[in-house]
């Protein structure tokens, strides 16, 4: 009887090793990329090839278990501002909106413990810093020597190794193994602001007084810039540099440093910069984990790019929309300066969690009317699994120093020719650091972001001519509700001109909101209360995040790459029932629906997830109304 067991528990043992082996083998393949499955398959043997290797993700409740149990009181400052409705207070003070007349005298009272809660976005971190670290070392240290990891992520389940084709069979062996990808390390280039009139953020900055204190910017430069420091507008600027022996001080990193913090012209003058140069996808990996991130930044503002030759939502945009979602950052991009030769948007501009910034000349002017795109501006993207960008537009050109107009963000005018998106994108990048100081709960709303800064665009630069008439109007309205503007999300706008006053007054009237949303409560409704008008127009925006982390062991399904992208739609309904506008964009992560409100009452805000989507658990949605 005890040799039956025995004999059995061997066969048993047998069996599953055969189970194990054939699974092994059976599924090796198919965690390798078809790229490179080609790859390996010219390999040579001991030959090596540079691959990404992207792990099975951490319990996500493990580690902020480990977060509350030995940082209660941080823990406890940050679910409050990931979770809480920090805009209540306002509604309840602003309870007659009317956004022609916003009460500029009353200040911003912020329930979030500022300091507090900016160490426990970075406890969070240096936590998740920990794990991932551990995780990640378990496993590649078996297969590869470290002299061949090229970078071995702190914050993300992803590696990037010189490995053979032996070794690349036998990770792919290993059940923490997601999948394996060829490794192609780009060349970063840079992409060539002003208008604070136009913006507004001059307004918010002098007339409210919210000029970035308490929040920090991370800045990433091409060709391994920096800026000077010596210059006249940025020596009393509060700016730390990366202590990399190779950067050097370039003209494009200073101008991009001035927009955001620089003296007298500066968005965000009191905020804290910290400067970063790279060259190549290796180096931006490496520096936004090793520095930016480790020195606990709430914003990134990456005026570069790698180009992105199909639009497509590559490698580079996935891991930032992991690092953006999971580690609380308002990232911001520049579109890029192909839009007139490829015209594809530059990586990681295709992040579904990055706040894409496209360009128009100003043409030394503050009247709208004046302005036109600028032809530089990428704006195209691949035809498949891929967002709507840009997100929106912010001045790309300079003035002329010889006008009259102030809004020169401290451009050094030698070169008329000084121009393009990365001037366009720290203007934002500065105007969501006078917003993160006004309100410090902000800091970790990235999908409430979303939605403001898309919301208040209350401008186009394309202009649509009405039917029947000469005239011409640059405000432009939802799908359903006018006929004459069919199109809300344009092709080279996305949402329009970014607005920073607008942006405050919808965070200062609290018409704002984070929600979690379970998959199951879709259609999901929000009400507002809205005046009367026969003018006014009203926009409602929402916004929601490509979860590239999701909250499962390596044992479940979950990883880097692939998380579900759930397709939601806006539709807004009149007191009487009947709907004034909707906005179904196939595969934008946020919709815009702006209608004039000619009957006050009770407005609701209806989300709804299509039919065909492939469904998350839940989503983080945001939702604002200007």
């Amino acid at each position: 009887m005890k040799r039956l067991i025995c004999l059995s528990l061997i066969l048993g043992f047998l069996f599953s090793m055969i189970c194990t082996f054939v699974y092994a083998n059976s599924n090796e393949n198919e965690k390798l990329s078809d790229d490179l499955q080609l790859a390996v398959a010219h390999l040579k043997d001991g030959e090596r090839i540079s691959i990404y290797v992207i792990l099975y993700d951490l319990d996500d409740d493990s580690v902020m278990g480990y977060f509350r149990d030995h940082y209660p009181m941080e823990y406890a400052e940050y679910v409050n501002a990931k979770e809480s409705d920090v805009g209540k207070a306002m509604r309840d003070l602003v309870c007659d909106y009317d956004k022609d007349s916003v009460v500029d005298e009353i200040d911003f009272i912020d329930p979030i413990n500022g300091d507090l809660l900016q160490t426990g976005i970075e406890l969070k971190r240096e936590i998740y810093r920990s794990f991932y670290n551990d995780w990640n070392h378990t496993v590649i240290d078996k297969y590869i020597a470290t002299d061949n990891q090229i970078f071995v992520s702190q914050y993300s389940q992803m590696m990037i190794v010189k490995a053979t084709k032996e070794e690349i069979r036998t990770i792919a062996k290993d059940e923490k193994v997601y999948s394996l990808d060829v490794f192609n390390d780009i060349v970063a280039i840079s992409e060539m602001s002003l208008a604070n009139e136009i913006t507004r953020a001059d307004y918010v900055r002098d007339h409210f007084g919210n000029k970035g204190s308490g929040v920090k910017i991370g800045m990433i430069e091409a060709d391994l810039g920096k800026p000077d420091l010596s210059d006249s507008y940025l020596t009393s600027a509060n700016i730390i540099v990366d202590s990399l022996s190779t950067l050097t001080a370039t003209g494009h990193a200073t101008r991009v440093a001035r927009i955001m913090v620089g003296s007298s012209y500066g968005v965000a003058p009191q905020a804290t910069l910290y400067c970063t140069g790279i060259n190549n996808t290796t180096s931006f990996y490496d520096r936004i984990e090793n520095y930016l991130l480790n020195k606990g930044v709430n914003i990134i503002n990456m005026s570069a790019g790698f180009a992105n030759q199909n639009g497509t939502y590559d490698i580079i945009s996935k891991w930032t929309d992991h690092i953006a979602s999971k580690h609380d950052v308002h990232f911001v991009k520049s579109a890029g300066n192909t839009g007139e030769t490829n015209t594809y948007i530059t990586s990681p501009g295709m992040g579904y969690n990055v706040i894409t910034v496209g360009g128009y000349n100003t043409n030394n002017s503050a009247n709208h009317g004046n302005h036109t795109l600028f032809s530089l501006s990428s704006f195209e993207e691949g035809s498949n699994n891929r967002p709507e960008k840009p997100n929106l537009v912010a001045p790309a050109s300079t003035f002329n120093p010889t006008s009259n107009n102030n809004a020169t963000c401290g451009l050094d005018f030698v070169d008329i020719k000084d121009y393009g998106t990365s001037y366009a994108s720290p203007q934002v990048a500065g105007a969501i650091a006078q917003m993160c100081s006004y309100s410090s709960a902000l800091k970790t709303k990235q999908s409430a972001m979303g939605a403001i800064v898309t919301a208040a665009c209350e401008h186009k630069v394309n202009r649509i001519l009405r039917p029947g008439s000469t005239e011409r109007d640059y405000l432009f309205v939802s799908g359903e509700s006018v006929s004459w503007s069919s199109q809300q999300i344009s092709e080279k706008e996305g949402a329009g001109k970014f607005d920073a006053r607008w942006s405050r007054a919808i965070i200062y009237n609290g018409r704002y909101w984070r929600q979690v949303v379970p998959t199951d409560d879709f259609p999901y409704l929000k009400t507002f209360a809205q005046n009367a008008s026969t003018t006014s127009l009203i926009r409602v925006a929402i916004y929601w995040l490509m979860r590239n982390s999701l909250s499962t062991p390596h044992t479940n399904t979950g990883n880097l790459y692939v998380a579900a992208f759930d397709d939601l739609d806006l539709e807004v309904i009149g007191p009487n029932g009947v709907s004034v506008g909707t906005c179904k964009t196939l595969y934008s992560n946020f919709e815009v629906v702006q209608f004039v409100p000619t009957i006050g009452g009770t407005y609701t805000i209806k989300v709804t997830l299509e039919e065909d989507s492939t469904s998350n658990d839940f989503e983080y949605l945001g939702i604002a109304i200007w």
